[in-house]
């Protein structure tokens, strides 16, 4: 008789609601209820549907064979579930604990983390909100040693992705041992990387990392004058062969624009430039006024107005230039959400921070923050990696006041004035 399995590399985490699960191929997230968990449960091992049924009827839950089949067959649909070819599994499963916190408004770990390994860099972007720069001191940042040990609370807590940035992540010395800790951990690895020194040789190391699902680059706009303004002289010329060079080795690439005024008005041409080198994703980020920005680029950045354009010409992009947001909210837009009043996706984007539900970062030395943004004002700072507990962090009773701002099926983010508003009341 036929069994089921968990398709390689799925995880399932237990919550206040039921369970999360995080497909990494498809970047994709799937909620349940507290059944469905008991059901995913028993198929930490390869089990047939008669095996399922005879051991939820013994856990107290009574279901029939056809509401089952059609839950597995959901399951199946989504690439959840494979047929077993051996009674092995290779998914991360993770309960809560007897003595854990159960949050009842906010995930019980962050889905995941963004690790800043380096704030140095060769470049000095004129917009970077963690002020990077050739002339940053790395005395105090973490080694594979230290990182290691985060690595694994992180998976043991839940975590499912980890995201690597900068700085430029690829000129910190020992990133290919710190990239293979979290590989072998079965992380989902995201790497943010514009190195201009980008070679073969270093391709095939990141070829070597099993779970290296996404890769983002920069592109800021469609001609050198644009990109070349924020990023430096010569680097929208090597953004293209930095850019060609990971299509050709196989990667599938998200291009990330910031978008100003300089360059709003080529934004289409920006895509089309993509979409002819083979870009899979391209995904607009409005200038935030943090980090860099704040202090030499704050007359650049989007009025209300081109804010809700920049909402239209996206759709646009997706829809008729064809090139894919990576994104569920724009990808299961249609003409009528685009035509109704309330449209504005980009409204407040520029000026918007966590609200504590699902985020977490790490810098270089360890200090935590909910995101980029806060730790750029140095708001919330959580505690240090090495230093202290991490669901402690996570359950500390000053995120409460923000994560009251927050509800289910609403965005998990916080307007700056009103977050400021919280900490003066």
């Amino acid at each position: 008789m036929k069994k089921f399995a968990l398709n390689k590399g799925i995880a399932i985490r237990q919550e206040f609601f039921g369970c999360l699960i995080f497909d990494p191929t498809t970047e994709r997230f799937y909620q349940y209820n507290q059944d469905a968990f008991k059901i995913l449960k028993y198929l930490k091992f390869p089990a047939t549907k008669t095996e399922l049924i005879l051991r939820l009827k013994q856990d107290g839950l009574k279901m029939n064979e056809d509401c089952l089949g059609i839950f597995l067959d959901d399951l199946k649909r989504k690439k959840v579930l494979v047929d077993a070819s051996s009674d092995k599994t290779l998914s991360l499963f993770t309960e809560i604990s007897m003595g854990d916190i159960v949050p009842d408004n906010y995930l019980v770990a962050p889905t995941g983390c963004t690790i800043y390994v380096t704030e140095f860099c060769s470049k000095r972007c004129l917009h970077c909100i963690v002020r990077s720069s050739p002339n940053v001191s790395t005395k105090n940042d973490l080694t594979i040693k230290e990182w290691q040990p985060i690595f694994i609370k992180l998976r043991e807590w839940g975590v499912f992705s980890l995201i690597f940035t900068g700085g430029e992540p690829l000129l910190k010395k020992d990133i290919f041992e710190i990239l293979g800790a979290a590989d072998k951990l079965g992380f989902d690895l995201c790497l943010l990387s514009d190195y201009d020194g980008i070679n073969q040789t270093i391709i095939d190391k990141l070829k070597q990392l099993q779970n290296l699902n996404y890769i983002q680059v920069s592109l800021d706009g469609a001609s050198e004058l644009t990109h070349d303004f924020l990023r430096g002289k010569g680097s929208f010329n090597k953004s293209i062969k930095r850019i060609k060079l990971f299509i050709d080795n196989g990667f599938e690439i998200t291009v990330s624009s910031v978008i100003h005024k300089n360059n709003y008005s080529e934004v289409l041409q920006l895509a089309e430039l993509c979409k002819g080198l083979g870009v899979k994703y391209l995904y607009l980020n409005p200038i935030a006024p943090y980090g860099r920005a704040k202090e030499e680029l704050v007359n650049l950045c989007l009025s209300d107005h081109e804010l809700y354009k920049l909402g239209l010409i996206y759709y646009y992009i997706i829809r008729v230039i064809g090139i894919s947001s990576g994104n569920q909210f724009w990808e299961n837009l249609n003409p009528e959400d685009v035509l109704k009043e309330d449209f504005f996706p980009f409204k407040d984007i520029p000026t918007v921070m966590s609200s504590a539900i699902f985020q977490l970062s790490i810098n270089s030395s360890g200090d935590c923050y909910l995101d980029s943004k806060m730790k750029s004002e140095n708001l919330f700072k959580l505690g240090n990696a090495i230093t202290d507990d991490l669901k402690e962090m996570w359950n500390s009773e000053k995120l409460k006041p923000l994560r009251k701002t927050f509800t289910p099926g609403n965005s998990a983010f916080i307007k700056h004035s009103d977050l400021l508003n919280l900490i003066t009341t």
